[in-house]
């Protein structure tokens, strides 16, 4: 796998033999939260990257969250969310590593979830996005 940056304006192009895989949206650190609207803008940004190059998955991040979802008609498709503060990697990223990016996911869900007012919305929030980020470079 391959990281090139700032592919047709998007941050980060994840591939491998010439096969684009996933586009990954960079934010300032602290700025995205699920449910939010700043993570539906970031992800809008990501969304119109994605199309341009013809990529199935996409992801932002804020060096805190990171949030992934394929790309499907009509929308997106929920891959992972985790907060990266976490000290153990989190299973959730395994959908983004170079063994399970090209793979569907289980039990798939739409990301329009994580933005509906409804106890999930919540509940992935306090499980996920804490108040304490550690940016790792």
């Amino acid at each position: 796998m391959t990281l090139r940056s700032q592919i047709d304006f998007a941050d980060i192009v994840l591939s491998r033999n010439l096969q684009k895989y996933l586009v990954i949206e960079v934010k300032k650190p602290g700025t995205l939260r699920l449910g939010r609207r700043s993570l539906a803008a970031a992800l809008e940004q990501a969304l119109r990257y994605a199309n341009v190059q013809h990529i199935g998955q996409m992801a932002v991040s804020d060096g805190c969250t990171f949030y992934a979802a394929d790309v499907v008609p009509g929308g997106l498709r929920h891959r992972g969310a985790v907060n990266l503060a976490d000290p153990q990697p989190p299973a959730a990223l395994w959908c983004v590593s170079v063994h399970g990016v090209y793979r569907p996911v289980e039990e798939p869900r739409p990301a329009e979830a994580l933005f509906a007012d409804e106890p999930y919305s919540a509940a992935v929030q306090n499980q996920i996005v804490g108040e304490s980020c550690v940016l790792l470079n």
